[in-house]
């Protein structure tokens, strides 16, 4: 019997997985899509902007070393409405910080989650297979597997489940966890861009426009990745528009400051929601990441949550004994759920304002007042920086740079 399945091998389950081998537990871990496959929806070519505590925690992990291509630092975050003088800037060197964090391709982090996977002992990675159902006893949890090469099933048994399987988990509705869904009836258009010569280097946006808002972060040399929030139609209409036309939009929407805008990569769409579960936890199983909680991408929060989800599960394991007698105990799961209460609602309400306001031309002019006294005001910017850097609320031993 193991100790852990992970349900779901993408960059949270991949991470989560890494944690808990590393303490001596026995993981297995359960993936639908190899992590080579161009189709695996997690690793794919999206820029992930990871803050400073996310950070430590993969250093921790030894991933952030296995990095295939260097990761780009962010030592500035500018957020402007266009049309108004009102805007803010965050900036490392005014928070006596080396930076605000980095931003690494997602195919690029999911490779180093799995390359250390593998080098792991007592890891056991069943790929390309899917966890059908599940059926919870006293002392453990089964779950019936699928191979979804061969068709063959069987069953694996472990003390503690751990759902990582995203926003849409079969296996949360399993567990009978009922989940909030709010649309937002938009989409999230994404890609690489390039600008003809960096104006500010190492600095990315947040900017709200009267189309919507968009984010640009800094993807190493004169690359950017960008995301533009839209109405499904009009989503639809960019990610098949033109390059010329897909650079002129973007030119529009920024402006100049980061740029001159000149090539423009394939572009990817997502629809943007709100899930939330109503609890974290059942028994013999955790939900961490968006299996938890789904949020807007605006403000770049959900890998980052899901990466203070991972490192808190493994210090409350780990104060449970090295390894624990029963990983999957009440006890222990509900000592894991009271420390992520207060950070996931946070998030959730932060992300679920912005898209909400975002999107609110009414409030236009409020926002740009609204950025211009923030910028003045000297005890508002160490907040938000706390904020985005995950600092806020109860740390955990990785987000601080200790082992476990």
């Amino acid at each position: 019997m193991r100790d852990v399945l992970v349900a779901g091998g993408g960059l949270t389950g991949a991470s989560l997985a890494v944690a808990l081998a590393r303490q001596g537990l026995k993981v297995a871990v359960v993936e639908a899509v190899a992590p080579e496959d161009p189709g695996q929806p997690s690793l794919d070519d999206r820029t992930s902007a990871i803050a400073r505590t996310g950070v430590r925690i993969l250093r921790q992990l030894d991933v952030w070393p296995q990095l295939s291509e260097p990761a780009s630092p962010i030592r500035a975050v500018e957020i402007s409405e266009r049309g108004c003088f009102g805007s803010a800037r965050i900036d490392a060197d005014a928070e006596e910080l080396e930076n605000l964090g980095c931003v690494v391709r997602n195919r690029v982090l999911g490779m180093a989650l799995w390359k250390k996977l593998r080098e792991l002992k007592g890891v056991d990675i069943r790929c390309p297979v899917r966890a059908r159902s599940v059926e919870t006893e006293s002392g453990s949890v089964t779950a019936c597997l699928e191979d979804l090469q061969t068709g063959k099933t069987g069953s694996i048994k472990a003390r503690l489940l751990a759902v990582a399987e995203g926003a849409r988990s079969p296996l949360r509705a399993a567990f009978g966890i009922a989940t909030r869904h709010a649309g937002y009836a938009q989409a999230a258009v994404t890609g690489l861009v390039q600008v003809r010569r960096v104006i500010q280097p190492a600095t990315a946006w947040e900017r709200f426009t009267p189309k919507g808002p968009m984010a640009l972060i800094p993807a190493g040399g004169n690359r950017y990745g960008f995301v533009i929030v839209a109405s499904h139609n009009e989503a639809a209409k960019l990610k098949d528009m033109e390059d010329a036309g897909l650079l002129a939009h973007l030119q529009e929407l920024m402006g100049y400051r980061a740029g001159e805008f000149a090539r423009v990569g394939r572009r990817a769409i997502y629809p943007l929601a709100l899930s939330r579960a109503a609890e974290v936890t059942a028994p013999r199983a955790v939900l961490v990441g968006a299996a938890a909680n789904n949020v807007h991408p605006l403000a770049a929060q959900g890998f980052n949550l899901a990466l203070r989800d991972i490192a808190a599960l493994a210090e409350t394991l780990a104060d449970g004994g090295c390894p624990p007698a029963d990983p999957g105990s009440a006890e222990l799961l509900a000592r894991y759920a009271n420390w992520r209460r207060r950070d996931q609602a946070n998030v959730v309400r932060f992300t679920d304002a912005l898209a909400r306001l975002s999107g609110n031309s009414i409030l236009r002019p409020l926002r740009g007042l609204a950025l211009q006294a923030f910028d003045l005001a000297p005890s508002a910017k160490p907040l938000l920086a706390r904020f985005a850097l995950g600092q806020g609320g109860r740390m955990s031993r990785l987000a601080r740079g200790l082992p476990l």
